[in-house]
C-alpha cells in the first residue's frame, strides 16, 4: 500500500507522495486507453448502470474532484459518484477559555473556523484534519491516526489540562470514553450534524468507495454491498463496512489519493509494474 492525500483541481506546490504518484501515472500514460470513453456522472437523478466497453464500475459515496475522476477514466474505469451524507453546521455557544481543543474531523474544523473563537493547542485525528488546521494558521500540538490513539496520548501526557472536544452529532464513543476513564477534564460541543442521503443505486458496482461509517450506513440503508469490493478510507470506516462484507481494502494512510491508488492497484496492476 502507498501514501495518499486528497488531490486538488490543479497540481499544488506541496504535493503528497500519493498525489505525485497519481500525476506520474497520468504523465507516463501507463493506464491510457483512447478507446475507453469517460463515464457520465448522475446529478440529482438515479444512477444508471452502463456496461459500455466492459469497464469495471466504481461507485464513490462521496463526490471527488474532476481530476480524480479523470485519473480513473484514463485507467479505463467507469466512475459514478454521489454524496451519501450531507453536513449541516449548527449554532453553538461555549466559553472561549479552554487550554486545548480536540478535533476528530475536518467538518468540525470548518464549523469552528466560521466563528470568532481563538483556538490554540489543537489536538486532532487524521492527516487532512491536521493540514486544514495548519493551513488556517492554527497550531497542532498532537496528531494521531485514530481517535483512540489520540485519547491515549492525552491521558498519558496531558492529564492535568482541560479540553474542549468539538464534534458532530454522530461522533464515536472511543475518545470520550478514554477521557472519562482517565478523569481528563473536558467538555463536548456538537457543531455540525451528519444527515444520511439515502439513495437507491440501480446497478451492482465492482467497487464502492467509502469515506465514513455514516456513508456505509447510508449506502446500506437502500442497497447491499454484496460481492462489491469495499475500499474504505480508514479502519473505523472498514469496521462498519465489515458488518456487511468481508471484502474490504484499506490504504496505508487515510486520504482520498491513497484510496484511489488502491483502486488502481487492484484493477489496473500493470500500471504499477516497474
Amino acid at each position: 500500500m502507498n501514501n495518499k492525500t486528497q488531490i486538488a483541481s490543479l497540481p499544488r506546490q506541496e504535493q503528497t507522495k500519493a498525489e505525485e504518484k497519481l500525476w506520474q501515472l497520468i504523465h507516463d500514460k501507463k493506464f491510457l486507453n483512447p478507446s475507453l470513453k469517460e463515464s457520465e456522472n448522475a446529478k440529482n437523478k438515479p444512477i444508471v448502470h452502463s456496461q459500455k466497453n466492459g469497464n469495471y464500475n466504481i461507485l464513490s459515496t462521496k463526490k471527488i474532484s474532476p481530476i480524480q475522476k479523470d485519473i480513473l477514466s484514463k485507467a479505463g474505469l467507469s466512475f459514478f459518484d454521489y454524496d451519501a451524507i450531507t453536513i449541516s453546521n449548527l449554532a453553538f455557544k461555549v466559553k472561549n477559555d479552554y487550554q486545548n481543543y480536540i478535533f476528530t474531523s475536518q467538518n468540525a474544523v470548518r464549523a469552528i473556523l466560521n466563528t470568532d473563537y481563538k483556538l490554540k493547542n489543537c489536538f486532532c485525528v487524521g492527516e487532512k484534519t491536521k493540514l486544514l488546521l495548519e493551513s488556517n494558521g492554527l497550531e497542532v500540538t498532537e496528531n494521531s491516526k485514530k481517535a483512540s490513539f489520540l485519547g491515549e496520548i492525552v491521558a498519558k501526557n496531558y492529564k492535568n489540562e482541560s479540553f474542549l472536544f468539538i464534534c458532530g452529532n454522530r461522533r464515536r464513543e472511543e475518545l470520550p470514553a478514554i477521557l472519562k476513564e482517565n478523569k481528563i477534564t473536558f467538555e463536548e460541543v456538537v457543531v455540525y450534524e451528519t444527515n444520511l442521503n439515502r439513495k437507491k443505486i440501480d446497478f451492482a458496482p465492482n467497487a464502492i468507495l467509502f469515506f465514513s461509517p455514516s456513508g456505509v450506513e447510508s449506502y446500506n440503508s437502500e442497497n447491499e454491498i454484496g460481492d462489491s469490493i469495499a475500499f474504505c478510507i480508514g479502519d473505523t470506516t472498514a469496521k462498519e463496512a465489515e458488518k456487511h462484507t468481508t471484502n474490504t481494502i484499506i490504504p496505508a494512510k487515510s486520504t482520498i489519493d491513497n484510496l484511489l491508488i488502491e483502486v488502481l492497484k487492484y484493477y489496473r496492476p500493470e500500471g504499477f509494474k516497474q
